[in-house]
């Protein structure tokens, strides 16, 4: 589709067509959505991914945990300054201008974030406008841990940064927290693009069989006990 539309721009560019059919009407090409992960981060995967932020990434678990907790962006996260976090009602607010939508918002903190939070505190010079997470290349300390927890990672179909946020996305969601709740805490405008973040991990479709076939199961002993009764 992408040469077929690049194909269509140079007619219209060298006046062999008068228009490009591919932009007319609703866009063909998505390209996020072919690049969309089928499955997300699992338990198992987080906790391996942990273990593996030891030593030079160790300044890497407390990130991880934070965006697991939080369901942030990346880039939102580390401009967290220590005068974001209040540590006594236990909030993080996520300033308007650090924002992608430039929208203030709140997220509560888990007991587990909020631990390793007063530690980092602790271990710092105290200071309310010092950045929380002051450290670079964050990625490839991830690719890192990810490789060395036998984790696969990079678009389609491997992990990233942003398949935490997702995860945050799909985890609250399947224990019944309302999705437009679920969109504003990670502070999507749209309940369509919190949608695009929900996966099904192998975990959700062994669930759905075994919810179909219960009913399968109750159907096969009602007709048996009706061809009993019968006889």
């Amino acid at each position: 589709m992408a040469c077929l539309r690049r194909v269509f721009n140079i007619s219209l560019r060298q006046n062999w067509t008068a228009r490009n059919s591919v932009n007319c009407g609703e866009s063909l090409i998505d390209v996020s959505a072919e690049r969309r992960r089928e499955t997300t981060l699992t338990t198992d995967e987080e906790k391996r991914l942990l273990e593996a932020c030891t030593g030079r990434r160790k300044h890497l678990k407390l990130l991880i945990i934070s965006l697991l907790s939080t369901g942030a962006r990346l880039g939102e996260t580390l401009k967290l300054n220590f005068s974001d976090v209040d540590f006594e009602k236990r909030l993080i607010t996520f300033q308007a201008l650090n924002t992608k939508t430039l929208q203030t918002r709140k997220v509560a903190i888990t007991n587990h974030f909020h631990e390793e939070l007063v530690n980092l505190w602790n271990e710092s010079d105290k200071k309310l406008g010092s950045l929380v997470f002051n450290f670079k290349g964050v990625r490839k300390a991830f690719d890192s841990a990810c490789k060395e927890a036998g984790i696969e990672t990079g678009r389609p179909f491997g992990i990233t940064l942003l398949s935490l946020r997702h995860a945050v996305a799909s985890r609250l969601v399947k224990k019944n927290f309302p999705l437009q709740f679920t969109a504003r805490l990670l502070g999507h405008k749209s309940v369509t693009t919190t949608y695009k973040y929900l996966t099904v991990s192998n975990d959700e479709l062994y669930q759905a069989s075994e919810i179909l076939e219960s009913f399968q199961h109750q159907i096969t002993n009602d007709s048996q006990s009706e061809s009993d009764f019968i006889n």
